[in-house]
């Protein structure tokens, strides 16, 4: 018997059929892992946006209970609940006010460099022992600055003094208790953003 001739398609069918199993094999292996497309990081940008007021953390949010009956008072509360902090002028991007004890002499600075900030006389209500201190965008530096309390000398106290401070920053209106110590010359109220 003679050998059996094979044609060439029927050659190539066998050896696709020897590759099927191999083929089949590196299929089922699942692919590596790829790292996702990433852009570069940019820059962190230092334009400042809008304004902004971020507290020190040493500040304590003051949630104070408001009545919508109670008469709209220039005392740097919100007395009346309408989210405004009352006797502030609406038109000023940011305003920062502190309502403190008439007896303590406080001014309003940045810290670096070492500054005191143009401020009005503050308002001292004569039925009631405290003041408040009305400082607006244009009182207040451009960019951001770190904005501290400083009091003036003083006799000596024998107890921390209560000071609250209101700042409306970007239509936000939040209030904060930063009580000073009886040592207490200077405190840091937070970071402060003016475009």
């Amino acid at each position: 018997m003679g050998a059996v001739k094979r044609s060439p398609s029927s050659r190539r069918m066998r050896l696709a059929l020897l590759a099927l199993p191999v083929l089949a094999a590196a299929c089922a292996t699942p692919a590596a892992p790829r790292d996702p497309l990433r852009y570069p990081a940019l820059p962190p940008s230092t334009a400042v946006s809008g304004p902004a007021f971020a507290p020190d953390a040493s500040l304590v949010a003051a949630s104070l209970a408001c009545r919508g009956d109670e008469p709209a008072r220039p005392n740097g509360l919100d007395d009346d609940c309408d989210g405004r902090i009352d006797g502030v002028d609406e038109q000023a991007p940011v305003s920062v006010v502190l309502a403190y004890p008439r007896a303590l002499p406080l001014t309003v600075g940045i810290a670096e460099p070492a500054t005191e900030l143009p401020q009005p006389a503050p308002r001292c209500d004569d039925e009631s022992a405290y003041c408040t201190l009305w400082l607006t965008s244009e009182q207040l530096p451009r960019g951001t600055h770190a904005l501290v309390l400083r009091v003036a000398a003083e006799p000596a106290r024998s107890a921390p003094a209560p000071v609250v401070v209101s700042v409306r920053a970007a239509g936000k209106v939040s209030t904060y208790w930063a009580p000073l110590g009886a040592d207490d010359h200077e405190r840091t109220l937070g970071s402060l953003s003016l475009p």
